[in-house]
C-alpha cells in the first residue's frame, strides 16, 4: 500500500505509461526536436516550400516585419484632468477580498491607470498571508471576459431589454402589496455580514416570502457532522504549523478544500528538515491522487465507499490504545492493512507529539462526527485545531441543508406556492443533482430573474437575466473562516452596469437604487474604534476590519449518525470539484482551461479516471469513449488511465460539459452532474461502464520535456538525509565540462538567483497563473497544446516513482535556469538572447527572428515559440479550434487588452520567449532604491511566482548578499543544480525533496 524508497539513488521517475513502457509513440515524441508540425504553416505549406516560392527576404518581411501586423496602430489619448493619486507608469495597490463559497481570502490588487491587472495575497489577512491560489489569480481575467453579460436580457418573446425597469418595478410593487406572497430568493453561501443583514431585512419586509440556498460544492457535511455530536454549528481551522502528525481521510487540504492557501503555507513550513520543531509526517487515505496525496509520506489507496469504515477503524484502534472511548464506534470489516494501521495509531497516540485527523468536506457527516471525537481524544483542539462558528449555518432562515433546500424550492414551484423566483448568482440548473429536476421546474414560474456574470444554463430558463457585478467592481464585506472581517472594495467602475447582490437586495427592499458603499458602511459602523471615518480609512488600507476569537469546542456527545458505507464490491463513481473550473463557474476562463491539471496534466477537458488494473479488466485505454451508467442516469465520457487510482473506482471532476457558456467554456469536457443524486453527492455505487467504440483526443502535457533518463529530481527519506546530507550533490554524470573560452565573472553589484525547495512545493499551479498574469502570456488552445505548443513560461513537471498501480508522486517547477554559461546564447545568430551584468539571461524580442536555435540548444526545453500571433487573436475567443494562418490579423478584444501588464512587452508572432525573473519588477525596485539613495533590501524584489506561492517554496534575491535568504539556501546541503555536468552554472537551483516516512514502513531497497 504505502511506499517510499529509503535509497534516493535508486529511484526511477516517469511521467506517463508511455515513458514507463518506452512505447514507440512516446519515443517518437521525445526524439522529435520540436513539437509536431512545428515546421509546417497552416494548410500544409512547409516553410521550405514557402521560402522557395516567395523568396527568403519576402518571407521574413511578410511574416515578421509587416508594419500592419507587428506594430498595430493605436491611439494614445492624454488625460484632460489627471485623477487623484494617479501617476502614469506607476502602479497602485488596493486591498480587497474574494470569496469562493465559504472560503475567504484577503487580496492586494495591482492597478495601472485605473485598470486592475494583477492579484496578490494580502500579507495582513490571516487566510492569505501574502499568497494566492490559481482561482484568485485568474479572477482578474474573468473581470475583462468579453462574454460577460453586458445588459439585461429577456427570454420572453418580444420583450426588449429597455423594458426591464418597468418589469422590475411591477414585481416590487406586487411584493409590497401582498407581503411577498409567492416570492422566493435562491442564494449561494455568502459569508458577508451585509448580505446576511439584508436577507434578514428582506424577510422582515416581505414576511410571506421564502429564502432558499444551494451550493453544488459546500462544507455542509462537515458542519452537520460536528453539530450532531457537539450541538454547535462549527467549522475547524487546522494550524498545520503546530501539528506533528496528520492523517487525512480524502481531504485535499492543500488543493481544493477551504483555507487551502493558509493550509499550504502552514503545512509547508513543517516540510523543512531543518525546522526547529522537526518535520511533520502525513498519511493520506484517498481513492484518486490529489496534490495533498502527492505530498504524503504514506499514501493508502481506498475506495470512496470505504471512508467511513477506515476512519472508524482508526478511531477504534486509537481509543483502545488510549484506554478511553468518548463515543461508541460501529464495527466494520477490516479495510486497512495491519502494518499501516499500526503505524498510524502509533503516530497519533505519541505523547510528545501534536496529532490530528482531517476529513474531506465531501465525506459523510458520520465521518466528520468521528473525526471531531477523535481529535478531542487526541487533544488536538486548541493545540492544532481551532473551531469557529459557521455564521451562515446560524442564520434563522437556513432550515435545511443545501440539497434539501433546493428540493423544497423545487416542490414549492411545482405546487404553485412559489410563483416568483429571484436567483442571485450560481447556476443551479446545471449543478443541481440529477433527481431534483430543478431546470424543468423553472419553466412553471410566472416570474423569474437571474443575477449572473454570464449567460448560462440557469439564465437561459429564467424570464430575465441581468448583469451581476464582479467582485473587483463591487463594494462588500466578507467574514473568513477564522471570523476575520474584511472589506471588498472595487478597483474599477462596473464595465457593464452590473449590480452586486447587496445592491439588488437593498433596492428590492427600499424601492430605490441601493449603493453598496453605503450598505457596507452601515453594517461596519459598530466595528469602529476611535471614530468611524478614521477606522474606515484604516480598514480600506489594511484590508482587515477585525479578527474574531475561536469558539471553545464542546465535549463529544453520543454518535447518533449512521455510516453511509457503499457497496465496495461494484464500481463506484466519485465526484469532486475540479481543480480549475471548480463547479463550472470558471469554465470560461482561458487561463484556467489551459492550465495543466496538477496530477493528470490534462488541459481543456476532464476525464473519467480509472486505475491500470480496472482499465485492463475492462479492456480500456486512455482516450476511449465510454458510457457510465448508474441507477438514475448515464453520461458519456473519455477514459484516462491514472496511476494511483483505487481499483473499481471512476473519479470524475465536476464543472465541465457546459452547453450554455461563453466561447471558451462551451463544449469542454463531460458533465458529471446528472450522475449525482440528492442522497449521493460524493459517490455513487453500482455503476457500469460500457465501451462506445470511439475515441476522444485529450490534450495533456504529461510527456512534454522528458527527463530522458537524467536524474534531475532528487529526494530522500529524512533518516537518509540526516546520515548523508550531501546526497543531492551526488549522481552527476561524469566530470563537469570546461569552457573553451574565458568565462565572464559575476562578482559585483546585484546578482540575481532563485532557489526552489522541492520539499515544500505542492505543485498547486499558482505560480503558472501568476506568471501568465504578470507577463502577458497568451492562451493558445487545445489543438496547440496537443501539438506541444503551450506558452507557459513555467512547467510544473509531475513524476511518478515506483509501482504503476500505487506510485509515489513528486512535483518540480521547471523554468529558465538563467545559466551563466547559457547554451542558448552561444547559438543565437542575431544576439537576441544575451547575458546582463547582473546574471540574467535576457531576451531582446525585437531582435528575435524565430530561428529556434536557442530552443534546440536548451537542455531543459523551457523556451516557448509564438507560432501564431496569439495576442492579436482574442485570448478569450474560440481557441479550442484549429488556428488558421491569417487569424493573427484579427483585431483583439479591447476589454481583454485592459488586463495586460504595461511594463511587459506584448510579444508577436515569430518570437521566442521565456522566463525573465520578472526583470520589470527588478527594474522597478532598482529605480525606487536609487531615488531613495539606499541599497535594495533582501526580499524587496519578488518575482511573480515567488510572491504568490502559497507554500513559500520559491525564494528569489541577490546571491552575492551573504545575508539574503536565497544565498543562505544555496549553501544548504540539499541545494543542487540540474544537469551540472553540462557546466551551465545555473542561477536557479533546487533544494532536494525530503520525506519523513515511518521507520516501520520504509520500503526495502530494490535489487
Amino acid at each position: 500500500m504505502s511506499q517510499i524508497n529509503s535509497d534516493a539513488t535508486d529511484k526511477s521517475y516517469w511521467r506517463s505509461f508511455g515513458e514507463l513502457e518506452k512505447s514507440p509513440g512516446f519515443q517518437e515524441y521525445v526524439d522529435r526536436e520540436f513539437p509536431k508540425d512545428a515546421s509546417i504553416l497552416e494548410d500544409g505549406v512547409t516553410r521550405r516550400t514557402f521560402i522557395k516560392i516567395m523568396g527568403a527576404s519576402f518571407a521574413f518581411a511578410g511574416l515578421a516585419g509587416c508594419s500592419g501586423i507587428r506594430r498595430p496602430k493605436q491611439l494614445i489619448r492624454p488625460y484632460a484632468r489627471t485623477p487623484e493619486n494617479l501617476v502614469p507608469g506607476k502602479s497602485n495597490y488596493y486591498a480587497t477580498s474574494m470569496a469562493l463559497g465559504a472560503d475567504v481570502v484577503g487580496l492586494l490588487v495591482e492597478s495601472h491607470e485605473g485598470r486592475p491587472t494583477k492579484i496578490e495575497g494580502n500579507p495582513s489577512h490571516p487566510m492569505s498571508l501574502g499568497a494566492a491560489n490559481a482561482h484568485h489569480q485568474a479572477s482578474v481575467l474573468e473581470l475583462y471576459d468579453p462574454d460577460r453579460l453586458k445588459a439585461p436580457k429577456s427570454n420572453i418573446p418580444a420583450m426588449e431589454s429597455d423594458l426591464f425597469a418597468s418589469w422590475m418595478t411591477d414585481r416590487m410593487t406586487d411584493a409590497t402589496d401582498n407581503g411577498g406572497q409567492g416570492i422566493a430568493l435562491l442564494v449561494e453561501t455568502q459569508p458577508s455580514p451585509t448580505f446576511h443583514r439584508l436577507l434578514a431585512s428582506f424577510k422582515t419586509t416581505f414576511p410571506k416570502s421564502e429564502i432558499y440556498h444551494y451550493d453544488a460544492i459546500s462544507n455542509e457535511n462537515e458542519v452537520a457532522g460536528i453539530r450532531s455530536i457537539s450541538g454547535k454549528s462549527l467549522r475547524p481551522l487546522y494550524h498545520f504549523d503546530q501539528i506533528d502528525r496528520v492523517v487525512s481521510f480524502a481531504s485535499d487540504f492543500l488543493g481544493t478544500e477551504s483555507a487551502n492557501v493558509a493550509n499550504a503555507k502552514a503545512f509547508s513550513s513543517r516540510r523543512d528538515p531543518e525546522n526547529e520543531r522537526g518535520m511533520n509526517r502525513l498519511y493520506v487515505l484517498e481513492s484518486n491522487f490529489s496534490i495533498t496525496g502527492g505530498k504524503a509520506d504514506h499514501r493508502i489507496r481506498i475506495q470512496p465507499g470505504q471512508l467511513d469504515s477506515a476512519i472508524s477503524e482508526v478511531a477504534d484502534a486509537v481509543f483502545n490504545r488510549l484506554g478511553r472511548a468518548p463515543i461508541a464506534i460501529p464495527k466494520f470489516s477490516k479495510s486497512l492493512p495491519e502494518k499501516e494501521l499500526a503505524a498510524i495509531v502509533e503516530d497519533l497516540t505519541a505523547s510528545d507529539l501534536v496529532s490530528a485527523v482531517v476529513v474531506g468536506s465531501h465525506a459523510s457527516p458520520f465521518a466528520h462526527a468521528v473525526a471531531y471525537a477523535l481529535n478531542a481524544a487526541l487533544g488536538a483542539a486548541g493545540a492544532g485545531i481551532s473551531y469557529y462558528a459557521d455564521s451562515f449555518a446560524e442564520l434563522a432562515y437556513v432550515q435545511h441543508g443545501s440539497v434539501a433546500s433546493l428540493k423544497a424550492l423545487t416542490e414549492s414551484i411545482r405546487s404553485g406556492a412559489t410563483t416568483s423566483l429571484y436567483i442571485l448568482g450560481g447556476n443551479p440548473a446545471f449543478t443541481a443533482p440529477g433527481d431534483i429536476k430543478f431546470a424543468d421546474a423553472l419553466k412553471k414560474l410566472s416570474h423569474s430573474l437571474h443575477l449572473t456574470l454570464f449567460h448560462n444554463e440557469t439564465s437561459e430558463r429564467t424570464q430575465w437575466m441581468i448583469p451581476r457585478a464582479h467582485y473587483l467592481e463591487s463594494w462588500g464585506d466578507l467574514r473568513a473562516l477564522d471570523t476575520t472581517v474584511s472589506v471588498v472594495q472595487p478597483l474599477i467602475e462596473p464595465l457593464y452596469n452590473g449590480v452586486s447582490d447587496i445592491e439588488f437586495l437593498a433596492q428590492f427592499i427600499s424601492g430605490t437604487p441601493g449603493k453598496g458603499y453605503d450598505e457596507v458602511r452601515t453594517t461596519l459602523k459598530s466595528n469602529a474604534d476611535g471614530g468611524f471615518e478614521k477606522s474606515w480609512r484604516r480598514w480600506l488600507h489594511e484590508g482587515v476590519v477585525s479578527t474574531g476569537t475561536a469558539t471553545p469546542p464542546s465535549a463529544p456527545g453520543r454518535l447518533s449518525l449512521e455510516p453511509t458505507v457503499n457497496d465496495v464490491k461494484g464500481i463506484q463513481v466519485e465526484f469532486g470539484p475540479d481543480f480549475k473550473t471548480f463547479d463550472g463557474r470558471f469554465a470560461n476562463s482561458g487561463w484556467l482551461q489551459e492550465l495543466p491539471h496538477p496530477i493528470t496534466k490534462l488541459t481543456w477537458d476532464n476525464a473519467a479516471l480509472i486505475s491500470p488494473a480496472t482499465a485492463q479488466t475492462l479492456g480500456l485505454n486512455t482516450g476511449d469513449m465510454v458510457k457510465i451508467k448508474t441507477k438514475s442516469a448515464d453520461v458519456d465520457a473519455a477514459i484516462m488511465i491514472q496511476p494511483g487510482n483505487a481499483d473499481n473506482t471512476v473519479s470524475i471532476s465536476l464543472g465541465y460539459g457546459r452547453k450554455v457558456a461563453g466561447r471558451v467554456g462551451k463544449g469542454t469536457g463531460f458533465n458529471a452532474f446528472p450522475l449525482r443524486t440528492s442522497s449521493a453527492l460524493a459517490v455513487v455505487a453500482g455503476a457500469s461502464i460500457e465501451k462506445l467504440g470511439r475515441t476522444y483526443t485529450l490534450a495533456t502535457t504529461q510527456e512534454h520535456g522528458s527527463l530522458e533518463g537524467r536524474p534531475i529530481y532528487k529526494e530522500a527519506g529524512l533518516k537518509e538525509y540526516e546520515a548523508h546530507p550531501e546526497f543531492a550533490k551526488e549522481d552527476v554524470e561524469g566530470p563537469p565540462m570546461v569552457s573553451s573560452w574565458p568565462e565572464r565573472k559575476y562578482d559585483t553589484g546585484n546578482q540575481w538567483g532563485m532557489a526552489i525547495d522541492l520539499s515544500k512545493c505542492t505543485g498547486c499551479n499558482a505560480c503558472l497563473i501568476a506568471c501568465q498574469s504578470e507577463n502577458n502570456i497568451p492562451v493558445v488552445g487545445k489543438d496547440q497544446v496537443a501539438n506541444g505548443r503551450e506558452m507557459h513560461w513555467i512547467r510544473l513537471d509531475r513524476y511518478f516513482e515506483g509501482d504503476s498501480a500505487n506510485p509515489t508522486m513528486v512535483q518540480q517547477p521547471m523554468t529558465c535556469l538563467q545559466c551563466e554559461n547559457a547554451p542558448c546564447e552561444q547559438v543565437c545568430p542575431v544576439a537576441a538572447t544575451t547575458h546582463s551584468t547582473e546574471g540574467l539571461n535576457d531576451m531582446t524580442y525585437n531582435r528575435c527572428i524565430g530561428t529556434k536555435y536557442c530552443s534546440n540548444n536548451c537542455p531543459v526545453k523551457v523556451r516557448r515559440f509564438n507560432f501564431f500571433d496569439f495576442h492579436q487573436r482574442n485570448p478569450q475567443s474560440v481557441v479550442k479550434d484549429r488556428v488558421h494562418f491569417f487569424d493573427y490579423m484579427r483585431e483583439p478584444d479591447k476589454t481583454v487588452q485592459m488586463q495586460f501588464n504595461p511594463n511587459v512587452t506584448v510579444r508577436m508572432r515569430g518570437v521566442m520567449e521565456k522566463c525573465t525573473y520578472c526583470v520589470q519588477r527588478i527594474q522597478e525596485v532598482k529605480i525606487r532604491s536609487k531615488n531613495e539613495n539606499r541599497v535594495i533590501a533582501d526580499g524587496e524584489v519578488k518575482s511573480a511566482c515567488m510572491q504568490t506561492c502559497p507554500s513559500d517554496a520559491i525564494v528569489f534575491g541577490n546571491i552575492l548578499d551573504p545575508k539574503s535568504k536565497v544565498a543562505k539556501l544555496k549553501k544548504n546541503p540539499r541545494d543542487y543544480t540540474i544537469l551540472n555536468e553540462l557546466h551551465l552554472k545555473a542561477r536557479t537551483s533546487y533544494l532536494a525533496g525530503v520525506r519523513n516516512p515511518h521507520p516501520k514502513l520504509v520500503r526495502e531497497e530494490r535489487a
